[in-house]
C-alpha cells in the first residue's frame, strides 16, 4: 500500500530568489526622476543664492556711492558759501543793507567814579593780602561797599 501524503503547505526553498532589495530599488522610475529633478533644483538654488546676494550687495554699493558723491558736492557748495559769507566786504554789505547798521561816529567810554579808585585795604600797604584772614578781608570789602553805595545798598545781613 502506498502511503498517502498530507496536503499541508510547506515552505519550499528557492535557490534562485535573492534576498530583499533596498528601498531605492523598489522606487518607480517616475519617483526616481522626480527626486533627481529635486536634487538638481536644490543644487541650482545653492549656486544662485550667493550670486544673487552678491548682485544685491553691488547694487547697494552703487546707491551708497551716488549718495556719497551727492553729499560731497553739497559740502563743497557749503564751503564755498561759508568762504563768501566770511568776506569782510560781504559782512559789511549785509550789516548795512539788511540790518541797518553803520559805523559809529563817536566812541563813548564809561568813566570809573573817583570814589571807586580809592578801594584799597587800609594799612601801610606793606602787609600782603594773603596775611589777612578771610573774615577780615570780607569786612573790609563790605565797609568800602557801604561807603560807596550807602547803607543797605546790598541789603542788611
Amino acid at each position: 500500500m502506498a502511503r498517502q501524503e498530507t496536503a499541508l503547505p510547506r515552505a519550499v526553498p528557492r535557490a534562485d530568489s535573492p534576498a530583499r532589495k533596498p528601498w531605492y530599488y523598489e522606487l518607480s522610475p517616475l519617483v526616481a526622476v522626480d527626486m533627481g529633478i529635486l536634487v538638481l533644483f536644490l543644487v541650482a538654488m545653492l549656486y544662485l543664492m550667493p550670486t544673487g546676494q552678491v548682485a544685491d550687495a553691488g547694487f547697494r554699493i552703487q546707491v551708497l556711492e551716488r549718495s556719497i558723491e551727492r553729499v560731497e558736492r553739497e559740502n563743497q557748495m557749503l564751503r564755498t558759501q561759508i568762504a563768501q559769507a566770511s568776506d569782510l566786504r560781504a559782512i559789511e554789505t549785509v550789516a548795512r543793507r539788511d540790518l541797518g547798521m553803520a559805523p559809529a561816529e563817536q566812541v563813548h567810554f564809561a568813566q570809573m567814579p573817583p570814589s571807586a579808585r580809592q578801594l584799597q585795604a587800609p594799612g601801610d600797604g606793606s602787609a600782603a593780602e594773603a596775611e589777612l584772614p578771610f573774615s577780615s578781608r570780607w569786612d573790609i570789602v563790605r565797609e568800602q561797599f557801604d561807603r560807596l553805595f550807602g547803607e543797605g545798598g546790598a541789603g542788611a545781613s
